[in-house]
């Protein structure tokens, strides 16, 4: 539903020194956002993003350009099997938007910098892809609730809601109308929370 906010956690089962990506290619970003915690102008690393287990040195980077935005993951030899991770997606559209999990095959020898690798090749490893709905979440108050219902009856009957921003978004279904149809795929998120 677009306004939810999830976050993504990268676990590992390894006890070694791994660099990969989360990213968000070309129109993929006009329906979904990706973001790191904490960003520290000292280190120069999303130091709320990283999790112990991913060892000592881990490092996240962010970066966003007019082709992709990513976040950069780093561990170092000293992580450890469990959650090394995490990262905030946001719903921003209707629509859909893929999310390229990627591995970074550092060139060199196994005492290698990953904060300064070589170059070498990149791999998705794994695509998640979520499929966004207009909101329920009318009032805007991160819950779909009693005043978003109070919303929704206030335009029940209204014709001529042809544009999603019109009626307050309540035609759930585009299909210009505010009827019992737009009241079902309401109640299909009763009382979820966006954040």
């Amino acid at each position: 539903m677009v306004g939810t906010k999830l976050t993504i956690i990268v676990s590992s089962d390894a006890n070694e020194g791994w660099a990969g990506r989360l990213e968000i290619d070309g129109t993929d970003r006009d329906y979904g956002a990706i973001s790191a915690r904490d960003y520290n102008d000292v280190t120069r690393d999303w130091e709320g993003s990283h999790l112990e287990a991913a060892g000592t040195s881990a490092k996240v980077t962010y970066d966003a350009d007019s082709l992709k935005t990513s976040v950069g993951l780093v561990s170092d030899s000293t992580g450890v099997p469990g959650d090394w991770f995490v990262v905030d997606y946001t719903a921003t559209n209707v629509g859909n938007c893929h999310v390229g999990f990627y591995e970074d095959f550092l060139r060199g020898s196994d005492d290698r910098n990953p904060f300064d690798p070589s170059p070498g090749p990149v791999v998705l490893i794994h695509e998640l892809v979520f499929s966004h709905v207009p909101t329920r979440d009318f009032t805007g108050d991160a819950n779909v609730n009693f005043a978003d219902f109070a919303v929704l009856a206030s335009f029940q009957g209204v014709t001529n809601c042809a544009d999603l921003n019109q009626c307050e978004g309540t035609d759930l279904d585009a299909d210009g109308d505010v009827d019992s149809d737009d009241m079902m795929l309401f109640a299909d998120y009763w009382l979820e929370k966006t954040e």
